[in-house]
């Protein structure tokens, strides 16, 4: 297996309205994106979505999930809801001071004909009073490549600076890994 970064992106001054990709080539067998991500919503926590090849409809989700000190299990239909594109949560602005969530999401086969499963996981803090762990599985329902992905938060709010994300082609093959 080879795992290849292929683009960075961090969040300047005055935050974002997403972190986006485009262009993503279809030569790896998957693609993986690594996030650390907060919001400048007006409260504890908002809800992270994202669009696949510009769109948000076509998604299905089922996610596991702990807030604080209660936990749950959820889910969501097919139908374009800003739900069935949850990723996670990232803080917002009354959130302990310069604490981010960590992401990865993981899209296997991504360049096929099929439809494109991906899967998730989260974990945000807030010090002084929860901690925030998602996991998460979905289908998009497209028979095109992924060749672009943005992540935003589902109130409209802004990413925060310092906010970024990689993404990372992988290559299954013989032999030993090697990351590049």
């Amino acid at each position: 297996m080879t795992m290849t970064l292929i683009s960075t992106t961090t969040v300047g001054s005055g935050g974002a309205a997403s972190l986006s990709f485009s262009g993503i080539p279809s030569t790896a067998t998957d693609i993986l994106v690594m996030l650390s991500l907060r919001s400048t919503a007006a409260t504890n926590a908002a809800d992270i979505k994202m669009t696949i090849n510009g769109s948000s409809s076509n998604f299905g989700a089922r996610w596991l999930f702990g807030e604080g000190s209660g936990s749950g299990v959820s889910g969501a239909s097919a139908s374009p809801t800003a739900t069935a594109q949850r990723i996670g949560v990232a803080p917002g602005t009354t959130s302990t001071v310069s604490t981010f969530t960590n992401f990865w999401v993981y899209f296997p086969n991504y360049a096929t004909s099929a439809n494109k499963i991906w899967s998730a996981d989260s974990v945000s803090e807030n010090n002084a009073t929860r901690a925030d762990q998602y996991f998460a599985n979905g289908i998009y329902s497209s028979s095109s490549s992924i060749s672009s992905l943005s992540f935003l938060t589902s109130s409209g709010a802004n990413l925060a600076e310092f906010s970024s994300a990689s993404l990372y082609a992988i290559t299954k093959g013989s032999g030993g890994a090697t990351v590049s």
